[in-house]
């Protein structure tokens, strides 16, 4: 079978067909590595390629099947994985500096059932460092690009369109560093100020939409109430339509109903998008952060802004160009609470 017709099949017919030995996996494997091959200098998409490791692989799944001890559905099928998960003797690095030469002695119990199942392994794929952010532009070894258009980044929003859902817009709101503080000082914390972001957010919905809207949003602190926390919705009447740890939502009349949802980035697609969206943007500004420093200092690291090793180098690194450029720390890093 031509390597382009094996590449079309979908996991149930590539799986089917090995296990009845019309195709083997040995066939299966090299057209998966010679895709990779014409195309991984352009998309970036992966860490570690282990070409002899999977074609000898595929030549054992062969000969089990070819015994009568065929594994399973994946038994043969080529997989990869995140350079987050541990894999013997194979680089893992998460995407980091700081792992950048990490040989992990133990599987990862998802790579020991994948091993278990007979799955052949074409290597590990390139991340946001520590799988901290949904667009795959923030690793150490350079971002991933899009297949369809590599100036693009490496996601898609055909997903919503198959399911009739259309993106109109995209608007996004940024919580300075020193409104936190200054939240935190006044007795508030993080999470009131992300809600009154958000209610900023549902009102601008509102304006654009012309119509009564619903906004889904998360479980911001896990508030049951949220009644009492409103800020710029605070003078609005509303009804109480739900009020519980799983689901809090209000009607307010002429402007709609709005939802907090436990989970929601995982129950509700748009919700999920928003928070790739949230990430994608958090990125960017951690970007110009780091780029901004780095034009003075070009020993810097690169940061994602989480609270990791090399984001807490750079907070060190930095203080004296900060402290030289007038940069008061309430604006640069979040108060941390008390020990």
């Amino acid at each position: 079978m031509a390597f382009n017709h094996i590449l079309e099949l979908n996991l149930t017919d590539l799986s089917r067909l090995i296990a009845a030995r019309e195709l083997s996996s040995s066939e299966a494997t090299r057209a998966a590595l010679a895709r990779l091959e014409q195309l991984e200098d352009r998309l970036n998409a992966f860490i570690t390629v282990l070409r002899e490791q999977a074609l000898a692989g595929a030549k054992k799944a062969d000969e089990e099947i070819a015994r009568g001890d065929y594994r399973g559905a994946l038994h043969g099928i080529p997989v990869t994985i995140k350079d987050m998960f541990e894999m013997a003797g194979v680089l893992t690095t998460g995407g980091s500096k700081i792992l950048a030469e990490w040989v992990p002695e133990t599987d990862s119990a998802l790579v020991e059932r994948l091993r278990a199942a007979g799955a052949i392994i074409l290597g590990k794929t390139n991340l946001d460092e520590f799988g901290h952010g949904g667009t795959s532009t923030l690793s150490h070894f350079g971002p991933v690009h899009n297949p369809w258009d590599i100036e693009r980044i490496a996601g898609h929003v055909s997903w919503w369109a198959e399911r009739g859902v259309t993106i109109k817009a995209v608007r996004c709101s940024v919580v300075c560093t020193k409104r936190l503080n200054d939240s935190k000082r006044a007795g508030g914390n993080r999470f009131i100020s992300d809600l009154h972001a958000m209610e900023r957010l549902v009102l601008d919905l509102h304006r654009i939409a012309g119509t009564e809207i619903t906004a889904v949003c998360g479980k911001v602190g896990g508030m049951g109430d949220y009644s009492s926390f409103f800020g710029p919705l605070s003078m609005r009447l509303h009804a109480v339509i739900s009020r519980s740890k799983a689901l809090s939502a209000y009607h307010f009349p002429g402007l709609g109903e709005v939802r907090f949802v436990r989970d929601a980035d995982a129950k509700d697609s748009l919700v999920m998008l928003a928070s790739i969206v949230g990430k994608y943007v958090r990125e960017l500004l951690m970007a110009r952060v780091s780029g901004y420093y780095r034009r003075g200092d070009d020993t810097l690291e690169a940061v994602s802004g989480y609270h990791d090793p090399v984001t807490s180098r750079f907070v060190k690194a930095t203080s004296l160009i900060r402290k030289q450029q007038r940069i008061p720390d309430s604006c640069f890093e979040r108060a941390r609470d008390a020990p």
